[in-house]
């Protein structure tokens, strides 16, 4: 008689529904940079309605000194490998007040770089009436697990580098801090607890079926639709996974977390590659649905369901 559940074996590791979204959240921000939903930002450039994309401005943040915390007009930068016809810009360095301070600096102006919030940190503050800029791609959808605090704050218009909130320090819609504020529009990935297992090999593995909704988030039906239509679009896609837990406790995670780098990390592609350790299992889009929900308002909002069955 046993006395352990089964496919488990500690208290603290990721289950299924955890792994799945973690793995679906990698892939839907991989497959959108792939298709080139990224901006890129050069020094200087002007935004639609004017404004310097390039330009950063300083943060108003307790935890840190004046002037160590720095901000573009969009955050979610990108530093994953993309497969596209041009690729993006991977930040190399700042310039503070025309000089150039490479990513390998050190001394007054060594810094580190949140990817995902968007932000430079220096090591020491520094002035913060100093003109800072910096090129850098950001991407055009963000993706979130439902365990992240997307719903704090969302920001609108948050492609208008003209913003006079943005150059207000102190105060406006950018002095809400970026870990708490998320740009449109948006994705959150959520497996939800319906679940079916049935038989596949006798004695052994069983084929588990769950739904996984993608909450849209927009502020325009152009975004709404075509993000809509592309999820709807992955019927009968078959994907891999990574061990959420073995790519833990092996160090090998790509980001760090104060959101820069990870020196040892793997990108996606690596972590599902047959071959490399961390491949898990294969899953299949069966079938999926989607709705339209509150038209009339803004946010604009769809959700689309996927049904995906694997083996356990």
């Amino acid at each position: 008689m046993s006395t352990h559940f089964r496919h488990v074996s500690e208290w603290g590791q990721a289950r299924y529904s955890e792994e799945l979204g973690v793995n679906l959240v990698q892939f839907v921000n991989q497959a959108y940079l792939n298709i080139g939903a990224f901006q890129n930002v050069t020094i200087d450039q002007s935004g639609a309605y004017g404004g310097e994309m390039s330009r950063l401005r300083p943060v108003d943040d307790p935890r840190y000194n004046e002037g160590q915390v720095w901000q573009a007009f969009r955050k979610n930068w990108v530093w994953e490998d993309v497969d596209y016809t041009h690729s993006p810009i991977y930040i190399s360095g700042v310039y503070i007040n025309g000089d150039f301070q490479p990513t390998t600096g050190v001394g007054d102006y060594a810094f580190s770089i949140n990817y995902p919030d968007g932000l430079i940190v220096f090591d020491n503050g520094i002035d913060i009436d100093s003109d800072v800029e910096m090129e850098y791609s950001y991407k055009l959808v963000s993706v979130y697990d439902d365990r992240s605090d997307w719903f704090k704050n969302i920001q609108y218009n948050s492609q208008r580098a003209d913003s006079a909130h943005f150059t207000q320090y102190g105060s406006g819609t950018y002095d809400i801090l970026s870990q708490s504020r998320v740009q449109l529009p948006f994705v959150v990935v959520s497996p939800i607890a319906d679940v079916e297992l049935r038989p596949y090999e006798v004695g052994n593995h069983h084929e588990r079926r769950q739904s996984v909704l993608f909450h849209i988030y927009a502020e325009n039906t152009w975004d709404r639709n075509t993000i809509t239509d592309d999820l709807v679009n992955q019927k009968n896609a078959i994907l891999f996974t990574f061990d959420y837990n073995k790519v833990l406790e092996s160090g090998v995670y790509p980001l760090n977390y104060n959101g820069s780098t990870n020196e040892n990390g793997l990108n996606y592609s690596q972590l599902i590659s047959e071959g490399v350790g961390y491949r898990r299992r294969k899953i299949e889009v069966e079938d999926v649905g989607a709705e339209q929900l509150f038209s009339d308002s803004l946010p604009l909002r769809s959700v689309v369901r996927w049904q995906v069955a694997g083996l356990i």
